[in-house]
């Protein structure tokens, strides 16, 4: 997985306004580099998850609507990562963390697929 692709499928991220499955393909094709299909990550908090890589957790999960609904496109998410204590897998820098997404699900997508950009 190359750091490269990695940032450019984060800016493709932080442009799309819904999760799709043309996008959670794309996020497992780059992260396992083969083909993948019935992937939910953008669409699913617990398939997100899936891509916190081991040594982080989420300190933050936060929308600026209550109303989290997908219809309500005033919705706007920030997830934070932090790295745990002993994190033994070179994180070089604090945080990795998502400002604005328009769901919970892609907020933690952008931000563990930064964490993983910044894994030595």
């Amino acid at each position: 997985m190359k750091k490269k692709n990695l940032a450019e499928l984060i800016r493709k991220l932080e442009a799309v306004d819904k999760g799709t499955a043309t996008i959670d393909r794309l996020i497992c094709e780059t992260i396992h580099e083969r083909q993948c299909q019935g992937c939910n990550y953008t669409r699913s908090l617990d398939a997100a998850m899936t891509l916190v890589p081991d040594g982080f957790h989420v300190v933050c999960l936060t929308t600026a609507d209550p109303d989290m609904s997908p219809r309500n496109p005033a919705s706007r998410c920030r997830v934070v990562l932090h790295p745990n204590i002993n994190n033994e897998k070179g994180w070089k820098g604090g945080v990795a963390n998502c400002e604005k997404a328009p769901s919970p699900a892609i907020a933690l997508c952008i931000a563990a697929l930064k964490a993983r950009m910044n894994i030595e």
